[in-house]
């Protein structure tokens, strides 16, 4: 392929007769060759006789017009052929970087070892993202796919309805596939509920939101069976005990289903304080816990963290996150990419506030359009508390409700939940205490200090075991049912809040 001239430039077109997936592979290794030619381009050009000008101009793309592809080549591409992508289930080895790039890195004395390399490969298996429903793992979902240009997979059944709207509407299109060849992050709901298929996952990302809001928006998805619709206020009068019943009901779901993976996962915690306790989270898949406020509030932060738990097998030492990843990540949430910061040695990041209700496949209904974006971020956490959804008694009751599900550190001291989360409305003033601009996690001592050191990963199978509800549960897949009992079949829905 010849580069082909255009303004005094070199431009690189699109080769022709490629597939759509050979696209994605073909956008995603070019995107890399124009990281490295910009990241010391300026240095090399001040010690060469070349000019920059001379080189081809590797332009890219804005990240939501990049094409997603699955996590291996096409079998039958000449890129598959020139990669050793499909070995061990990795993905990011690259075709080797045309003549003209190598002559401009490796011959300069500026060029680390670290950036020279491949970034970091994603690493082998499944990373899970398991959370609650409605706590942001749409959100968290995109953000991936457009910093990693991989699909993420969902093991939820791909012909349900609302996992046909995320598909078809919302754009991830990886509903319905768990294959680790095929993605590389699978979202899950279990054990609150089962998914369709089970497999293996060796990595566990846990993304919890307050359940107040969770529980709310919860009512929301069951009342309307879309992800962005609310129903009215009348709706809420006309069924309070009902949701009132299912509130504090799922209050202890959201509980159990912490409990679930902060047991399973290789975690300090037990789940009484019996010395001789042996069902503690020791032993399990790394867990990396991401807060849903702080992902909203800390977006480049909290995705700095993601990346790094995916692609360093020690994530607990102090080996940075590779430059090419901060960059991709900057690009992905629509910040300045300046590269010679991104070439730092620490992971240190601006508190840059970034308007994530444009960032994921639908716009959260919590968010109000009139508002500013910090403004609209601090006042949509507890937005169902501001609202006055729960009394003062319904309240006591929910985390009384947690409080009986409380964990145990090894030293014998108990975890309460929604404490460990910040979301204690009583102790902690849950969301005030939100409104402070660096909002510490304070969760660090579950992490084993030897998490990664000589040490074999495990794995979990996913979908394998019961679901939190019993059997027979108003408040799980039964509000299907619920909600066309009292729609006609949903002939005559419920009357929507108004937008």
């Amino acid at each position: 392929m010849q580069p082909s001239h255009g303004r005094g430039q070199m431009l690189l077109p699109y080769p022709v007769n490629m597939t759509t997936e050979e696209l994605a592979w073909y956008e995603w290794t070019r995107d890399r060759w124009y990281f490295l030619l910009v990241q010391h381009g300026r240095d090399a050009q001040s010690s060469s006789s070349s000019s920059l000008s001379e080189l081809p101009a590797l332009r890219t793309l804005p990240t939501k017009y990049e094409l997603v592809r699955y996590r291996l080549p096409p079998i039958s591409s000449s890129i598959a052929a020139t990669t050793a992508a499909a070995e061990n289930g990795c993905n990011y080895d690259f075709k080797s970087p045309p003549e003209y790039v190598n002559t401009l890195l490796l011959h300069h004395p500026s060029i680390t070892s670290q950036t020279i390399s491949m970034p970091p490969k994603i690493l082998p298996g499944v990373t899970l993202l398991a959370s609650y429903p409605r706590s942001g793992n749409t959100l968290l979902r995109t953000l991936l796919e457009k910093v990693t240009g991989i699909v993420t997979g969902s093991d939820t059944r791909p012909d349900r309805t609302l996992s046909k709207a995320l598909s078809t509407v919302h754009s991830l299109v990886g509903e319905g596939i768990t294959s680790h060849s095929k993605v590389c992050v699978i979202k899950t709901h279990f054990p609150e509920r089962r998914g369709y298929m089970m497999y293996n996952a060796k990595r566990v990302i846990l993304l919890v939101r307050n359940p107040f809001d969770a529980i709310d928006s919860y009512w929301n998805m069951c009342c309307t069976n879309t992800h962005t619709e609310s129903v009215s206020e009348d709706v809420y009068e006309r069924y309070r005990d009902k949701f009132r019943a299912l509130a504090l009901n799922e209050m202890g779901t959201w509980a159990d289903f912490l409990r679930y993976w902060l047991l399973n996962c290789d975690t300090t915690l037990r789940q009484s304080n019996d010395a001789c306790d042996n069902h503690s989270g020791s032993g399990g898949p790394c867990i990396l816990l991401v807060r849903f406020e702080d992902l909203v509030q800390n977006t480049e932060k909290v995705m700095q963290e993601v990346i790094r738990f995916m692609t360093v097998e020690c994530p607990l030492n102090d080996t940075p996150l590779h430059p090419f990843w901060r960059w991709r990540i900057r690009r992905a949430l629509n910040l300045e990419c300046h590269l010679d910061a991104s070439n730092t040695k620490d992971n240190r990041v601006n508190n840059v506030s970034v308007d994530t209700t444009k960032l994921g496949s639908y716009e959260p209904r919590s968010m109000n359009d009139e508002d500013s974006c910090s403004k609209r971020k601090q006042s949509s956490f507890g937005k169902s508390l501001l609202k006055k959804r729960y009394s003062a008694q319904d309240l006591c009751n929910m985390q009384d409700t947690v409080e009986k599900k409380v964990l145990y550190q090894s030293s014998g001291q108990r975890v309460n939940l929604l404490q460990l989360f910040g979301y204690d409305v009583f102790l902690q003033g849950f969301p005030r205490n939100f409104d402070e601009p660096n909002m510490e996690d304070s969760w660090s001592f579950i992490y084993p200090t030897e998490m990664g050191k000589n040490k074999v990963s495990s794995t979990i199978r996913v979908n394998q075991g019961q679901e939190l509800r019993p059997a027979g549960s108003p408040y799980g897949r039964a509000m299907t049912r619920w909600r066309k009992s009292q729609t006609c079949d949903d002939t005559k829905p419920f009357e929507r809040k108004s937008k």
